[in-house]
């Protein structure tokens, strides 16, 4: 699976990155990253204020706490709503090479080549951002 990864320079220690990411075990293909979990969204948003440019670092550095606290309501919304797993992810390697053109950008123009459940079982996260 091609896993789309934002990455910005921050100081992580060692331990953080060896807590956020494991690497993939003989089983998992090559490439293919484990789910993060809720402690690697945490730390994320937690770190990615600081890298926020100071004229908004002012409004959000004092909700740094809150930020954190939250970054896993939608995961956790994942074990309460079916519909919500995979609006999380999509599986690139489905829908040919970069720069995907042969992937719809609009919804109805998505289900209409590939079907509303072909969609849905291979990620909408493009079609729900």
């Amino acid at each position: 699976m091609l896993t789309a990864v934002v990455t910005a320079t921050v100081a992580f220690s060692k331990s953080d990155v060896s807590a956020c990411f494991a690497a993939p075990d003989a089983n998992s293909r090559m490439g293919y990253a484990p789910a993060w979990g809720f402690y690697a969204h945490e730390k994320i948003n937690a770190l990615a204020v600081y890298l926020l440019p100071p004229e908004m670092l002012v409004l959000y550095k004092p909700a740094a706490h809150y930020l954190r606290e939250h970054a896993t309501d939608p995961d956790k919304r994942r074990y309460i709503v079916r519909a919500e797993g995979p609006r999380h992810f999509i599986d690139l390697d489905r829908y040919g090479e970069f720069p995907f053109e042969a992937l719809p950008r609009q919804w109805d123009s998505a289900v209409k080549k590939f079907g509303a459940d072909s969609l849905e079982a291979h990620g909408v996260l493009p079609w729900r951002i």
